[in-house]
């Protein structure tokens, strides 16, 4: 099991990840209700999602937290629902018992990463939030290509790739995780995918051109499709 440490809330990103990890966690066990190791993981996804929420109050609850006062409270009501679900499904384990756990945790994250509410509504596993998580990634470069001549072109444009690289760095961690359930070889196709991106980013970041971005956001595209479950798309 990853320990974890208030080091892991350093930005939106990691929070969004952490929270994405326990939500995953707990979609498994809901996924595999009937294994014979079920306790011993629902345990252990519980106790990692108590260590997440009990972070993010002590984070929260800092004067110089730089989050609005109005979202700070909400989150924090949330973490007291949490709490609750989580001993609820303790005491008496049930998979539908998990499912409101694991909204919240979709739910934050999503709007930690800047995705609108009618979008959060939506996601039901930790594959479609990922797949939200790369469209986000592939808009950003494809708003900069369409406004190349904007005034604020190069603030954008830089944002929008620290972002893919934020997304695309914490996707190498979580595909380098022994217990990460993908496939051998797919692992090793996306952990190469993810070298040429760091390797694209890099060269746009020295010299910008608008095409340069295309292969970026085909990538993503193609990711969240598969993600969902979508044939991807064929180069011709």
């Amino acid at each position: 099991m990853t320990d974890l440490k208030k080091e892991d809330f350093e930005g939106r990103t990691l929070e969004a990840s952490v929270l994405i990890t326990a939500m995953q966690m707990l979609k498994n066990c809901q996924d595999n209700w009937n294994a014979s190791d079920r306790d011993t993981k629902l345990r252990e996804a519980l106790n990692y999602n108590q260590s997440v929420w009990s972070i993010l109050q002590t984070e929260l609850s800092k004067s110089d937290h730089p989050m609005p006062l109005e979202i700070k409270q909400n989150i924090l009501n949330l973490s007291l629902f949490v709490d609750k679900k989580m001993l609820e499904a303790l005491a008496d384990p049930a998979p539908e018992k998990l499912t409101p756990i694991i909204r919240v945790n979709a739910n934050i994250a999503a709007g930690l990463l800047g995705i609108s509410v009618v979008e959060q509504e939506t996601f039901e596993s930790g594959r479609e939030l990922e797949a939200s998580i790369l469209v986000r990634c592939a808009l950003m470069l494809k708003d900069c290509q369409d406004n190349w001549g904007a005034p604020d072109r190069n603030e954008r444009l830089e944002r929008a790739l620290r972002y893919n690289q934020s997304v695309w760095t914490i996707l190498q961690t979580e595909i380098a995780k022994p217990e990460n359930p993908l496939p051998l070889d797919m692992k090793n196709n996306l952990l190469n995918l993810s070298l040429f991106i760091d390797k694209k980013i890099f060269e746009i970041l020295a010299d910008p051109a608008p095409e340069k971005l295309t292969p970026l956001m085909s990538i993503n595209a193609n990711i969240a499709a598969g993600l969902l479950g979508i044939p991807l798309e064929q180069d011709k």
